[in-house]
């Protein structure tokens, strides 16, 4: 075999169904199966992952299987791009099903547009499980962001974990994903892996785009379709941005953004309290829509207290 153009790298554990779905979608590309190799890193599951893994050889191009034993989506993720042969490396979530021309448009953006050595897509929510009657499409994030052609992140705009390409020599060059970070493990919300990797690369300036013809469709699980879901989601978010060094910790700054937050609950209890007087809108989406951002805030002035409590008794 010839080396790849675009090595796919899926992080796996414990979803051994949803898993199977995910290489059968890699198995419809348009793309030449020479052009991509599949990569599968087992990430120390328990269910029968290896063996749906192992039933797509011959099928998905070019697969081959690695078990990463360190528990952590970024070990795994790490382990997967030192295994990858090709320069470019595509990110892509076990919970998701690629577009037919998922390859071929990775490969088309990289011809096309050298000059950028990250780039991420969108994705499309995959109601596998249904949708409960108060459920937006805006409550998932898609990172639908507004370009109609490839265009830089901009700001606050990163490449969204579940589809996202990186230049492999780029990757090394960064040392890949912050193993102090650890990522999601098993059945805890950690968030915010890409975003540091992302955060160092852009101070130094490397060009990073957002492809909006890049598309997946990735799973709602069902515990993401309840209410305590999103605050939980939203504590995580603020507390790992401190982690990931995205928040300014200094004091003042921190009475900031608890004026912010108080500031943001009422102007969102004026905004939205009227919208339960109509047929469409329901208490759920009141919960949401007027805490989820104060949570993301609360979990961030809490994490900024923790970490100064643990240098003091330090």
């Amino acid at each position: 075999m010839s080396q790849p153009l675009l090595s796919i790298l899926i992080s796996t554990y414990n979803r051994a169904a949803i898993l199977s779905e995910c290489l059968y979608s890699l198995t419809q590309q348009s793309a030449a199966p020479a052009t991509f190799e599949v990569l599968v890193i087992n990430n120390n599951a328990t269910d029968h992952t290896l063996q749906v893994a192992e039933s797509f050889l011959g099928k998905v191009p070019n697969l081959r299987i690695f078990t990463e034993p360190q528990q952590g989506l970024c070990f795994a993720r790490n382990r997967a791009y030192r295994e990858a042969a090709a320069d470019w490396v595509l990110y892509l979530d076990d919970d998701a099903k690629a577009s037919p021309n998922m390859v071929e448009r990775a490969l088309n953006t990289i011809q096309q547009h050298p000059q950028y050595r990250v780039f991420g897509g969108v994705a499309l929510p995959w109601y596998k499980y249904g949708k409960p009657h108060w459920y937006l499409d805006r409550y998932v994030a898609t990172n639908e962001l507004p370009y109609k052609k490839v265009s830089p992140l901009r700001g606050n705009q990163f490449a969204i974990g579940c589809i996202m390409v990186y230049h492999r020599p780029t990757l090394e060059a960064y040392g890949g994903f912050s193993e102090e970070l650890g990522g999601m493990t098993g059945n805890k919300i950690v968030w915010n892996d890409e975003v540091e990797l992302q955060l160092r690369m852009r101070r130094q300036g490397v060009p990073m785009a957002h492809d909006p013809e890049l598309f997946i469709q990735h799973l709602v699980p069902t515990y993401k379709l309840s209410v305590d879901w999103f605050f939980k989601a939203a504590f995580a978010q603020g507390r790992d941005n401190v982690k990931a060094k995205n928040v300014n910790p200094h004091p003042f700054n921190l009475l900031i953004i608890s004026i912010v937050a108080l500031s943001m609950m009422f102007v969102h209890l004026t905004i939205y309290t009227p919208r339960l007087l109509k047929k469409t809108y329901y208490i759920e989406n009141w919960l949401i829509d007027v805490f989820r951002k104060v949570a993301k805030r609360v979990g961030t002035v809490y994490t900024i207290l923790l970490e100064k409590g643990k240098n003091v008794q330090a």
